[in-house]
Formats: C-alpha cells, structure tokens, sequence
C-alpha cells in the first residue's frame, strides 16, 4: 500500500494549456534573439509594465533611444570619450544601451528594491557605475510611492494608489560634479522631480551643456508656467527644446485604411525630431533639450 502523505486535484483547460505553451514557446523563441542582440541577459521585475515590454520587445522604448542616438549623431556628439548621466535608471534598460556607445555611464535609482536588480545587470557591464541615490535640489530623505505593476512610475510627489511607502535618499547631482568628465547627455525620469533634478545639476549643465532628455507629463502643463517648471528652466538656460513631431489627425476613413495598410503591410514610421517654440500640452516618453551653443 502506497503512503500517500498529500493529495490535491489541479485543473487547467485544454485550451488554456495550448495558449500558455504557445505563449511560452514564442518569448523562449524571443528572449534568445534578444539575449544574442543584446550580448547579454537582463534582470527585469516579472509582473512589472518595463519587464513586460522587455520580455515581448528586448528593449524598453527602443524607438526612443535609436532617436535619441540618431539626435546625438547629427549634432555631433562624440559619445566615444564622454560620459552619459542616467538619472532615475530604474533596471538599467537605458544604461546598457547608452553604455555601448559612450566611454561612461553613470546611474542613480533610488528606490532600494529597483536598485539592487540595476546594480546585478551593472555588473556585467564595465563602463555603468550605479548609485543608490535619487537626484534632487537638495540634500534629503523623502518618501516614494511605489508602484508595483509599473516600479518606473513610483513617485514621490505623484498620488498612486494601492502604493507602498519608501524612504529614499536624495541629493544634488552637483555634488559630483569634481569627479565628471565631459558629460555631454542626462536623461531623467523621476515622475514630476525633474525640475528638482534639474536645479540641483545647475553647475554640471552650465559648465558642459549636455543634451538633457527627460520625461513631461501633461498634469505638469500649468498657467503657472510657459510651459512646464523644467522646460522653462531649461529655456532659461540657454537651451531649445525639441520632440517627436506631432502628427496630424486624419479623417476617421483614411485612419481605417491606414490600419488595414499596416495589418498586412506592417508599420512604418517616419520619426522627425522638431524645434518647439513652446511645446504643446501632452504627455512625452521623451523631450530633448539641446544648448543653443551645440546647434
């Protein structure tokens, strides 16, 4: 007689078993061109939107990072011998990239759980530094929400519901400022603390003028400002203000067309990187600040 010391009963629908297996198959199909075209494996939080895209799409915003490198070519930036600034890097999706075409990259994350997974996928490349510290105005501990189906729009000024409390440490990027040598790209993604971030690399942007690309979100278009505190800043700075030209709306027929085109043709997308004399009132993945001196 068989001792049996535990039994339960488990059920999953044939259909189910067939979709899982599928989709299993093709991100195993996947990860392994995308571990090829990366030259390495990555760390990402499972559940997470960033992890999602990283799984399906191999890198995280992809299409902005091949503008933001095609930006950096066209004005001239000899990525080689400079140093990139990484400012909120989350897992390092940005980091890698930027660390395969500049001499230096260095990044700050704040939040403690993020921070260890940005300082495992660090570790495999020689040219990221990493920091366990946010960048802001000043010297402080404050209190982020985290967000724990998308870790890369925590905030600490942002209201997220169903988030959980950190405390993290932040500083003036500033205080580095001895140790850099020709920074000439930061990218910040801090969800709304990009003004403080800003001001509080004051020194660092006037003394090396660096294309800064960074996040806006729409809520932070307010009669306060022109248009945002850090694109004003910026302005005040000496610095135009560029994004991806926005496209105009087609009648609602050419757009149905336009989808059966790209059903069976696929997509094609003509990204032109515009001048704004004052950016209209949206969300933007990305918005890219360059010196008046460098163009």
């Amino acid at each position: 007689m068989k001792n049996i010391i535990s039994r339960r009963k488990s059920h999953e629908s044939f259909l189910s078993s067939v979709k899982d297996a599928l989709i299993k198959k093709e991100l195993q199909r996947r990860a392994h061109a995308f571990n090829v075209r990366r030259g390495m494996p990555i760390s990402v939080f499972g559940n997470d939107w960033i992890g999602i895209h990283i799984n399906v799409n191999g890198i995280y915003e992809h299409e902005h990072l091949s503008d933001l490198k095609e930006l950096l070519k066209k004005i001239g930036i000899d990525t080689k011998s400079s140093t990139a600034i990484d400012i909120g890097a989350n897992i390092g999706n940005h980091a890698i990239e930027f660390s395969k075409y500049f001499s230096n990259v260095i990044c700050f994350e704040p939040n403690p759980r993020t921070f260890d997974i940005l300082a495992a996928n660090a570790k495999q490349v020689k040219n990221i530094q990493v920091n366990n510290w946010g960048c802001s105005s000043s010297n402080q501990k404050i209190e982020l929400q985290e967000d724990f189906d998308n870790i890369g729009a925590s905030s600490a000024v942002m209201k997220i519901s169903s988030a959980r409390p950190v405390d993290i440490f932040v500083k003036p990027l500033d205080e580095l400022i001895e140790s850099f040598r020709a920074v000439s790209l930061i990218k910040i993604d801090v969800e709304g603390m990009e003004s403080e971030a800003l001001k509080g690399a004051e020194l660092t942007i006037s003394k090396f003028h660096p294309v800064i690309c960074l996040e806006q979100h729409e809520s932070e278009f307010s009669d306060s400002f022109k248009e945002t505190e850090s694109l004003d800043w910026l302005r005040s700075k000496g610095y135009k203000i560029f994004s991806l030209e926005r496209k105009k709306q087609r009648y609602y027929v050419l757009r149905r067309l336009n989808n059966l085109k790209q059903l069976f043709f696929g997509i094609t997308d003509d990204r032109i990187i515009v001048e704004y004399e004052r950016l209209p009132k949206a969300t933007y993945s990305m918005v890219y600040a360059v010196h008046s001196s460098m163009i």
